[in-house]
């Protein structure tokens, strides 16, 4: 493993990385994240509560399979028994608008400042670690 890929390892032990996953209100729309940015309803992005400000995840639905490439730009889920908030285009992409099974598992693919990593880089991280392939989108 290279370094980068150890120290996402260490941030992944520190913080809570699956779960279940809720998602905004359209109340929220409109309104500033944490880190001063518009939230938008029709855009993805998350909100964790220890995650880094500006951390990019890939974020991958239990009852789906599908995967998700975003950053985190807000606090919360604030109710303890979801460990992320998604945006309503992210948590429908991934189902979890629709599905009974709202788990996640979330990997961090980028520090704040860093782009994320390539998908050849996390395509042999998954193969190792015997996941399968998804497509995955990118917004920033």
């Amino acid at each position: 493993m290279d370094e980068q890929t150890l120290r996402y390892a260490e941030l992944d032990s520190a913080h809570k990385l699956s779960g279940l996953a809720s998602y905004y209100s359209t109340f929220f729309d409109g309104r500033k994240t944490a880190n001063g940015e518009i939230y938008r309803n029709a855009k993805y992005s998350a909100a964790h509560l220890t995650l880094p400000l500006g951390t990019w995840i890939e974020v991958t639905s239990r009852a789906t399979g599908r995967k998700l490439r975003l950053r985190v730009n807000d606090r919360g889920p604030y109710a303890k028994k979801f460990c992320l908030d998604l945006s309503q285009a992210a948590a429908r992409y991934l189902g979890v608008d629709r599905t009974e099974d709202r788990h996640v598992d979330i990997r961090i693919i980028a520090l704040p400042g860093e782009e994320p990593l390539p998908d050849e880089v996390l395509a042999s991280v998954s193969a190792r670690n015997g996941e399968t392939e998804t497509a995955s989108l990118t917004e920033h």
